[in-house]
């Protein structure tokens, strides 16, 4: 059954109906006959609801269901600049800008029961802040080769550490807190020198010192 009111002298109209074996639909037509709003499955973009833009092709915002029956919402069309909000497999909510088409976001953030991060993004650039509810939290620094140029991360124990890489992504750097208690700075790469403190991996290091027991210098 379909059902459209069209007002004498005016091009808009409003339609609703379900089609046989198809999805009940409401349909707003704008004065100049073109889409307005839909309810429903346009073109099999997903039950919701579209508003459009120039034509047909062009949805400018939509409230509707993912491919796993999740809630998101759309603000811009998928094939320029847009942001989405919406609900994750895992429990969560993520929110991501993108400044065109495809899946590569350039601001993302995420909500979930057992982690959460923000990252900024732009050709491999990137900066990640995320904290985990069992390991702490960290902010990587991403180079143009993708790999990571420095870490700054509190530990499951609640050590600070700071890590400085190459351009490859190699450890150059490393300043942290030895198991004992003593602050630690060290410097690769590995040309010779022996691994200070027990600790394996890069071999020159400047190691603090406990105080005496007596509180002298």
């Amino acid at each position: 059954m379909i059902v459209t009111n069209n007002m004498q002298g005016a091009a808009g109209a409003v339609s609703l109906g379900a089609i046989a074996g198809e999805d009940g639909f409401l349909h707003v037509s704008t004065r100049r006959g073109g889409d307005g709003v839909r309810i429903g499955n346009p073109k099999e973009k997903g039950m919701g609801v579209h508003v459009f833009g120039a034509n047909e092709d062009d949805v400018q915002a939509s409230l509707g269901l993912d491919a796993a029956n999740k809630g998101v919402v759309r603000i811009g069309a998928a094939t320029a600049a847009h942001g989405t909000i919406g609900a994750t497999k895992n429990g969560g909510v993520s929110f991501a800008l993108y400044d065109g088409p495809g899946p590569d976001f350039r601001i993302g953030m995420l909500a979930a029961p057992d982690m959460s991060y923000v990252r900024l993004n732009k050709s491999n650039n990137a900066i990640h802040l995320n904290v985990d509810g069992n390991d702490g939290g960290a902010i990587h620094l991403f180079n143009t080769a993708g790999n990571a140029a420095a870490s700054l991360q509190s530990t499951r124990s609640g050590y600070g550490k700071l890590s400085l890489g190459n351009v490859s992504g190699d450890t150059m750097v490393e300043a942290g807190v030895t198991t004992d208690g003593l602050g630690i700075v060290r410097a690769g790469p590995r040309i010779g020198g022996p691994a200070t403190n027990n600790l394996t991996g890069l071999p020159f290091a400047i190691v603090g010192k406990k105080p005496s027991a007596g509180g002298g210098h």
